[in-house]
């Protein structure tokens, strides 16, 4: 999970863009399960994305209007993720809770450790807090709850995406970094040879 910071970030060291629509929130419009929320949001980099261009699978970007993909995908509410393996950050999803299939894992059937966190979780000072409950709308986990007139952040629910930091209307909220994170594989190799044993278990 990539807070927009970092998202941003990434775009902006890329050489080539394109952007295609999303499968999941496609796949849930085809049988009437959508959420409303955009498709063409898919942003690929590089050799990957000059395949699907001359494919015609994508169309392609400037690294401005990918810059502006994605603060549309921020005000609409998704979750910035990528590939988590370090050499794998050729592409870069948008995900939502209800259609994408790994946020699904976490919201339908209680598997938290479907998708990797970010390296920070979102740290609320509760003065500055006005329990306005904008973050807790903002939250697509429920990690966020109002307690005592202030949120109260579960550590081991939020995926550090930032959504909430960016609305907060008194800038309550920051992110900070955590104690547990896990450092990404090194190759895509490494990225599948970790899912099969995962499987397995």
């Amino acid at each position: 999970v990539y807070s927009y910071e970092k998202a941003a970030d990434l775009i902006k060291q890329q050489g080539y863009a394109c952007v295609l629509h999303c499968p999941c929130r496609q796949s849930a419009e085809l049988v009437g399960k959508g959420c409303g929320k955009p498709t063409e949001v898919c942003l690929h980099f590089g050799d990957l994305a000059r395949f699907f261009v001359e494919k015609g699978y994508a169309r392609e970007v400037s690294l401005e209007e990918a810059l502006e993909i994605l603060d549309s995908t921020e005000k609409a509410g998704l979750i910035h993720m990528v590939g988590n393996s370090k050499q794998m950050g050729v592409a870069m999803c948008s995900c939502c809770t209800c259609c994408c299939t790994q946020f699904r894992a976490i919201s339908e059937m209680q598997m938290p450790d479907a998708v990797a966190p970010s390296r920070f979780f979102a740290y609320v000072d509760e003065n500055e807090c006005t329990a306005c409950e904008t973050c807790t709308q903002r939250c697509l986990v429920g990690a966020i709850t109002i307690v005592d007139d202030a949120a109260e952040v579960d550590e081991a629910l939020c995926l550090g995406c930032g959504l909430c930091v960016t609305t907060c209307p008194v800038e309550a909220i920051s992110l900070v970094e955590r104690d547990s994170y896990r450092v990404p594989v090194d190759t895509g190799m490494e990225l599948v040879t970790a899912f099969i044993k995962g499987k397995k278990k």
